[in-house]
């Protein structure tokens, strides 16, 4: 072998490492959950978006989860709450978005500016399914048992 071909050998080697990471590492945020990324569907099971309740338990029903909206998806896009908790969703992005209900079952957020939150107190079980009027890609869902 030749050193041209040892070159572009290492070339693809490094090409195909790179990829790979951001193909596995894409979707999570800091604290290890994952976010929705734009055009993806929501997954059903919670277990896959690193929900966890106040306590750090996963898959357990909270009173109060926070949801971020950063890097145009919602973090996570799915949470499941127990009857009665709150959601807020905070954006950290630096343009804008709302919370708005696919079907209206639960008052919609507005334009919330980069900084800004809405919060929303779930009564009712179900679940409730909503995405971004601005960047109609973002997708989240709130289970409520």
């Amino acid at each position: 072998m030749d050193s041209k071909n040892i070159i572009g050998i290492v070339v693809i080697v490094v090409v195909v490492v790179i990829l790979g990471y951001f193909l596995f590492s894409r979707g999570k945020n800091n604290d290890g959950s994952y976010y929705q990324s734009p055009g993806s569907q929501i997954p059903l099971d919670s277990s896959a978006n690193g929900n966890t309740n106040a306590n750090g338990n996963s898959n357990v029903p909270s009173k109060a989860t926070d949801v971020t909206i950063k890097n145009m998806a919602f973090g996570p896009a799915q949470v499941t709450v127990q009857k009665g908790a709150t959601v807020k969703w905070t954006n950290q992005d630096s343009v804008v978005h709302t919370v708005t209900s696919d079907d209206n079952k639960f008052t919609s957020s507005g334009n919330l500016s980069n900084g800004g939150s809405y919060q929303f107190t779930f009564n009712t079980p179900g679940t409730y399914a909503y995405h971004c009027v601005l960047h109609p890609n973002m997708k989240g869902a709130v289970v409520v048992q």
